[in-house]
């Protein structure tokens, strides 16, 4: 739990390893499972989203980052709010 993983990546493991849903199901319970928070520590480990050096460098790779995020097996509105964290989209200048 502490590698940061994803709830599916946790089952689909345990469950390969003979464990029965139910016991995984409750296992996730009984650690109270925040997938923001295990998406967070995913990101600070790769060093990726709010955790890149600057802002220049978080809006070039946000792109890659929301891939790497969503392979990891992420929930895509997990990734956009993770990747929403200091992140601020510039203003149509062409009106």
């Amino acid at each position: 739990m502490n590698a940061g993983k994803p709830a599916r990546y946790i089952k689909t493991k345990l469950k390969a390893k003979g464990v029965d849903e139910k016991e995984v199901e409750a296992l996730l319970e009984d650690q109270s499972y925040d997938p923001k928070e295990m998406a967070l520590k995913f990101a600070k480990k790769k060093k990726i989203g709010p955790y890149r050096a600057g802002f220049d460098e978080q809006k070039e790779f946000r792109q890659k980052d929301m891939g790497t995020l969503l392979r990891a097996g992420f929930d895509y509105e997990i990734v956009c709010d993770i990747l929403g964290q200091n992140f601020e989209p510039e203003e149509d200048k062409s009106v």
